[in-house]
């Protein structure tokens, strides 16, 4: 398949994913797995809707409206577009890993003393992304976004347990991905690129069910660099960036980041 397909193919995929999940829970079915599923695939959704805002999907007529596919997603993820470009993701990118700027707000939640705000990190997003959007004026964009705050609400308020057990996995998903790719001290350098790759790191191995878990941020240094390129393309930029940054290129481990992660949440440190 050329990348084109390959981002087709995955797209229905996660998106198939994600309604055979809230299928299964709502039918009580797989009472675990499902809210695991659930989990992993809205996460896989966020990372396409993070993939349709670095503009990857350009150039697939599916996605040639783009005010329809920012309700699609924004209906889907919890989040839109303007918000994720303006106050959150873009932002990071200029500043990343310098915690003084950098908006991540899983960073600087999980080095705090308030880890229990981890498990309302989504609603906490979808609420956040409607207050901006009323305050950018659009409104018919916060009536999508609030919709996903209903849908929400009323899965929290039916099924609990399944919300407690849902956001459990889902902070599990989400805290291994954003850790790993903040190493724990920033560095200044005048170079911009060099000042990104100083200030991420990958994982190690790239093994496809940790790509496909991870949305292609395995390659998170590739993708700092070259933000358009899609995840399928990042492997072949891997050689070139560590040919001209072998230096000062950082990789870890899964294992490694499980074990630094672990230490956060036990020590509170």
């Amino acid at each position: 398949m050329n990348i084109n397909q390959q981002i087709l193919f995955w797209f229905f995929a996660d998106y198939a994913l994600l309604f055979a999940s809230v299928t299964l829970i709502y039918k009580q079915q797989l009472f675990i797995l499902s809210d695991m599923l659930l989990a992993m695939s809205l996460m896989r959704c966020q990372y396409q809707h993070h993939d349709f805002a670095h503009n990857q999907f350009s150039k697939i007529s599916l996605f040639r409206n783009k005010r329809l596919v920012k309700f699609w997603f924004l209906l889907t993820t919890a989040f839109s577009t303007e918000y994720w470009n303006d106050v959150e993701h873009m932002p990071h990118h200029i500043n990343v890993n310098n915690f003084t700027k950098d908006p991540d707000d899983f960073v600087s939640l999980i080095t705090s003393k308030k880890k229990w705000g981890l498990l309302f990190i989504l609603p906490i997003t979808s609420i956040n992304s409607f207050v901006y959007l009323i305050h950018l004026k659009e409104y018919l964009s916060a009536f999508v976004n609030l919709l996903f705050i209903l849908l929400f609400v009323s899965f929290g308020y039916y099924r609990f347990c399944n919300f407690i057990l849902f956001s459990i996995f889902y902070v599990f998903t989400f805290a291994l991905t954003q850790w790993f790719h903040h190493p724990k001290q920033y560095i200044h350098d005048e170079c911009p690129t060099r000042r990104q790759v100083l200030n991420s790191r990958n994982i190690k191995g790239h093994h496809w069910l940790i790509n496909y878990w991870m949305g292609g941020h395995d390659y998170q240094i590739e993708h700092h660099l070259y933000p358009k390129k899609s995840r399928f393309e990042l492997c072949e930029l891997q050689h070139l960036v560590k040919q001209k940054y072998g230096d000062i290129y950082q990789e870890i481990t899964v294992m490694e980041a499980l074990r630094e992660l672990y230490c956060v949440m036990i020590t509170w440190k």
